[in-house]
């Protein structure tokens, strides 16, 4: 049909608008010179027009319809044919429009060009390479570039950083109001981001110049993040770097898309791709001992029998000193929207970031392959870091940053860039936090099978030594780029290659030993996972979807490493090192990935897989064997624990009770409270013993005023393991501002009270992290019951007391001696002396150096702890004739303290 003039002119000047579709507009604006048949539909023109307008479907461009500028650039079009006139309402001559469309398409009132000649001429450049980029970042870059061509760039990101040793130091990280703590006004933010500033050397009014503005800071990296508009950002960058300053521009990532997989590549799932890693077999392993993991809908799965049997099974590992508690693993992915109401995925995450439904299901898919390879694992934490579909550099680093403050020991991230610059500010924050104890696993980006196209990222290296028992076997990699492989180990077209990337392999001076690329490799191809919605999936138990590419292989290889280190702490525990919970944590993380870099499969060249395809179940048994080679000669003897023991004596009055009412003398049963623990103690050690635990028999002593059997007192004290020492290192001392006074001063308040952890913080003036070093070499000394918990923060709520069998020590190391300038080191040195034998008091005097009032005050002390018998007068002058030896009670208590005499000489030296 025909339409009519208006109609026409009204859509062209409607285009106007439209910016990358502007030469559209052109088109219909050239029907007002000519009559032309109009078509059913304006969209047929599209085809005609083409990106550098060799062609276009329009009359002659020259003379007064385009700038001078467009003119000499653009070819001139063939000119059109007349069509019949159109039959219309009467409107204005056609003869008078072209001039007044000409000047509005072309033009503004100042003569200047309009967006639309801008975006011709923008269109008639050549465009950038987008070859070695993936569909979604070709799409963003390509937008970039087009709005940067036509003068409509907006703001960009400035990551402005001090180098390392310039003395500029920032304190504390601050974030935009969406992301900071609640209850922080815009106001607070802005006067913490100021003193950052002035911390880096950054003045408002420098920033007030450029029309720029703070919105961040990550203190870790010592980086600042700022937005100014496109165009005065180089001026900017040229001040701040004139200051010594370095400054990037920052990057924005887009969401990765899914790959096309092979037609011959088979489609698999979780349970499939865990058996083609070895993973099921360890996942067999654990559920022996922790049980069902949690299944679909956020329950155990099994029966009630089966649920009965591992409840009594565990409650036998308890009483035999067995005991399992399933490890907290914290772990974060940074992605998509995560629907952690998912059937799969409810009961696993702790914390959602910005986590509003996009309707992406890449983020969905990722952090359902982790939860598939660790299923016992119920503290994950999710950031979206792609709100809008496209992240800011300075969004990932907060949230990455955030994920670690929030305490998450490893990340998953299925994203990056294709530059692979190891010196961008994301690839230093990973290295930062790697070297603080932190695992990364990083997709190794979909660039093709082209060398050195691997991303970033991905390119960063942050590597440790791998310590076991004192012993340095080999370095451990904490942060790994993983490769895809199909469902046969063989590697995916789309995987990028090493051994570096763009950036390395274009400054190969820089760069020349640089680490090879990739690290390992995992099933990528056709990975069946949960997605928010489609087809619902039995083993899921909701909705699933089959993905590929190396988006896909990083989670699986990720979780595949929580799993083997939760199986490490669970299975190995044994024969771990006997250091503090998060100590041994780390360990065995660290030993995790060591064993999985040593085990994986050589299937392909390293730059195509790296260490090669991974054997979660291979790993394990490394892990295993490593432990058993490098462990000590033998373990040192133990005393019973409080937990132990306590245990042992209720199963003792339970049994006497329950034998007293079945055998109708419940008096007899009541009494026999007090007889029963005893083979039950003895047996225990004795099957421990057996097994190679090297527990000491207990020594006992019964009081009727306890309401149950007994109440422990250590006969002796065997060495305890070296890392169960608790002493810190002078230098971790002085950076937690910790002294010998501060020791000294809480030895001196707790003994003979109950004191609550807020008390004796105000009481010493020591900080919670100060106060918990105290408590945790007093704790590992054995001198000190803390009910409540010893992490940061929380410490005010612990309440801390001496124990009875450890009051003499405490007096003894608290108080000074009257009549010598020495402190308690003087009293160790005699109790060295005095141990397991008889002296005189002048041969103490002697020894010691100590004179007549110093050795009285001395031997008053030692009596007042019940440390000592004198015999003789130990007054006057005939204090060296007395007799001093130390009595039978008190001979632990003196092992208890010698055992420790070197590392109290650290702390307690005049």
């Amino acid at each position: 049909m025909k339409r009519s003039l208006s109609i026409v002119i009204a859509a062209s000047m409607l285009v106007l608008s439209w910016g990358p579709a502007a030469p559209v507009a052109l088109a219909a604006a050239a029907a007002v010179q000519v009559k032309v048949q109009a078509p059913t539909s304006p969209l047929t023109v599209l085809p005609t027009i083409h990106s550098g307008l060799t062609s276009l479907s329009a009359p002659a461009l020259g003379g007064s319809l385009i700038s001078p500028v467009l003119s000499s650039q653009l070819p001139a079009a063939p000119k059109l044919a007349p069509a019949a006139p159109l039959v219309a309402a009467p409107v204005a001559a056609p003869a008078a429009m072209p001039a007044v469309m000409t000047e509005k398409i072309t033009q503004d009132q100042d003569g200047s060009p309009t967006p639309f000649a801008l975006s011709l001429q923008a269109l008639a450049a050549p465009a950038p390479g987008y070859q070695d980029m993936a569909a979604g970042e070709t799409r963003g870059a390509a937008d970039d570039d087009f709005q940067q061509r036509i003068g409509r760039s907006g703001e960009v990101e400035l990551l402005v950083s001090a180098p390392e040793g310039s003395g500029k130091v920032m304190t504390e990280d601050v974030y935009p109001l969406g992301l900071s703590q609640p209850g922080l006004s815009v106001k607070d933010i802005d006067s913490a981001m100021g003193k950052q500033l002035k911390n880096l050397g950054v003045s408002p009014d420098l920033l007030a110049a450029h029309d720029a503005r703070a919105i961040g800071a990550v203190s870790q990296i010592n980086t600042a993040v700022l937005k100014v508009a496109a165009g005065s950002a180089d001026t900017l960058k040229a001040a701040l770097e004139a200051q010594g300053l370095q400054v990037q521009f920052g990057r924005v990532f887009h969401v990765p898309q899914p790959q096309q997989a092979e037609p011959s590549a088979r489609t698999v799932g979780l349970s499939e791709m865990a058996k083609i890693i070895g993973a099921d077999k360890l996942q067999s392993e654990l559920r022996k001992v922790l049980g069902d993991p949690i299944g679909p809908g956020g329950k155990k799965k099994g029966s009630l029998v089966a649920r009965a049997a591992a409840f009594a099974g565990k409650a036998l590992r308890a009483a035999l000193g067995k005991a399992v508690e399933n490890p907290v693993l914290p772990w974060a992915v940074l992605d998509s929207w995560v629907s952690v109401d998912h059937p799969f995925l409810k009961g696993h995450f702790l914390k959602s970031v910005t986590n509003d439904d996009d309707g992406e299901s890449h983020g969905t898919h990722t952090a359902g392959t982790v939860v598939g390879m660790d299923r016992w694992n119920t503290h994950g934490r999710n950031y979206n870091i792609f709100p809008n579909g496209s992240a800011s550099e300075s969004d990932i680093l907060f949230k990455l940053n955030m994920a670690q403050t929030d305490g998450a020991l490893g990340t998953t991230n299925s994203w990056g860039d294709t530059s692979g610059d190891p010196e961008g500010a994301i690839e230093k924050l990973f290295v930062k936090q790697a070297q603080a104890g932190m695992h990364h696993s990083i997709s190794a980006g979909n660039s093709g099978s082209r060398k050195n196209t691997i991303g970033g990222p991905a390119i960063a290296v942050a590597d440790a030594d791998m310590v076991v028992n004192g012993k340095v076997v080999g370095r451990v990699k904490r942060i790994k780029a993983i490769a895809a492989s199909d469902a046969d180990k063989k590697t995916a077209y789309f995987s990028s290659r090493g051994p570096g990337s763009r950036t390395t392999a274009g400054n190969p001076e820089q760069y020349k030993d640089y680490p090879q690329k990739p690290d390992e490799s995992a099933v990528g191809v056709n990975l069946v996972a949960p997605i928010p919605k489609g087809s619902n999936v039995p083993e899921l138990g909701g909705p699933g979807g089959s993905m590929s590419g190396t988006s896909m292989s990083n989670p699986g290889a990720f979780g595949a490493f929580l799993l083997l280190t939760r199986s490490i702490l669970v299975l190995l525990k044994d024969k771990l090192p006997v250091v503090p919970t998060a100590q041994q944590t780390q360990f065995a993380m660290d030993l995790a990935r060591f064993a999985m870099t040593r085990t994986a499969e050589k299937v392909a060249g390293p730059d195509e897989v790296g260490d090669g395809f991974i054997n979660v179940w291979s790993a394990f048994e490394y892990a295993g064997k490593l432990l058993q080679d490098n462990a000590p000669a033998s373990r040192p003897a133990r005393d019973l624990s409080l937990k132990e023991f306590g245990i042992l004596n209720g199963l003792g009055v339970a049994a006497s009770l329950a034998a007293g009412i079945l055998g109708h003398a419940v008096l007899l049963g009541i009494l026999g409270m007090y007889v029963a623990p005893i083979p039950v103690l003895f047996a225990y050690v004795g099957i421990k013993r057996l097994l190679g635990d090297r527990v000491n028999w207990p020594s006992i002593r019964f009081s009727p005023s306890i309401s149950f059997a007994g109440k422990q007192y250590p006969a002796r004290r065997a060495p305890a393991p070296a890392g169960r020492m608790g002493f810190i290192s002078p230098e971790a001392a002085a950076a937690l501002a910790l002294s010998e006074r501060d020791f000294v001063t809480a030895l001196r308040l707790l003994s003979g009270k109950n004191l609550r952890g807020a008390e004796l913080m105000g009481q010493t003036g020591l900080s919670s992290e100060g106060l918990q070093a105290v408590l945790q070499r007093l704790d590992d000394m054995d001198m000190v019951f803390i009910n409540g918990s010893l992490r940061p923060g929380e410490i005010a709520f612990a309440y801390i007391a001496i124990k009875p069998s450890a009051q003499g020590a405490a007096l003894l190391i608290a108080r000074p001696w009257p009549g010598t300038d020495r402190l308690s080191r003087t009293a160790l040195d005699a109790l060295g002396l005095l141990k397991q034998r008889l002296r005189f008091g002048y041969d103490l005097m002697a020894s010691l150096g100590l004179d007549q009032a110093g050795l009285e005050a001395f031997l008053d002390e030692l009596q007042t702890a019940d440390l000592v018998r004198v015999v003789g007068e130990p007054r006057g002058p005939n204090a060296a004739s007395a007799t001093v030896y130390i009595q039978p009670s008190g001979q632990g208590k003196v092992n208890a303290v010698l055992e420790r005499v070197r590392l109290l000489k650290l702390l307690l030296r005049p």
